[in-house]
């Protein structure tokens, strides 16, 4: 799911619908970068307990709400703040990994992710695309005026969303949404 960042600005990341097993309270959020490839330097705290995660790949940890909606902004790896991320650069591409599970029982076990291109600070994109915000032939974009699917032009952020429907299979729409495009992709499990 191709998404964009741009290079140094902090990276938000929203989801609807993530709960625990039994529905009954929001899971809590373990957050990597390139699959852990990403070692923070500063210390994150579990939101229930406050204790410092000796786990350096975590690099942020969100509790939902009890409806399972959430939103969280972590900060743009650099060497002040991180190890193993060497020089984030415009045009790379790198990922968000979204975990539960493991840090409150009986939590629902999930990964989902998605994944983004850095952009150079003030890069447009290409206008001819139909996944960018201002153009009005893409009618699901999030940033076109009038969408009702409008989630305010929530620039530099990736929004993973978790459905689980009755009886049977696990659909997961994923949906990634930044400053420039807006991609939409469904896996059915």
């Amino acid at each position: 799911m191709p998404d964009e960042v741009e290079v140094g600005s902090p990276i938000q990341v929203s989801g609807t619908g993530w709960t625990n097993t039994a529905g009954t309270a929001g899971s809590i959020i373990a957050i990597k970068l390139d699959d852990g490839g990403v070692s923070t330097t500063l210390d994150i705290t579990h939101p229930d307990t406050g204790a410092v995660q000796a786990n350096k790949t975590i690099y942020g940890i969100v509790k939902a709400a009890a409806d399972g909606s959430w939103s969280a902004t972590v900060p743009y790896p650099t060497a002040a703040n991180s190890t193993g991320a060497g020089t984030w650069a415009a045009g790379q591409t790198h990922n968000v990994r979204l975990l539960t599970g493991t840090l409150l029982t009986g939590d629902r076990i999930r990964t989902e992710g998605a994944s983004f291109t850095l952009v150079a600070p003030g890069d447009p994109g290409d206008p001819g695309d139909p996944g960018d915000p201002g153009d009005p032939g893409d009618p699901g974009d999030p940033g076109d005026p009038g969408d009702p699917g409008d989630p305010g032009g929530s620039s530099g952020s990736i929004s993973v969303t978790a459905v689980v429907p009755e009886g049977g299979g696990r659909a997961i729409p994923v949906t990634a949404c930044c400053r420039c495009r807006s991609t939409r992709a469904q896996r059915s499990r």
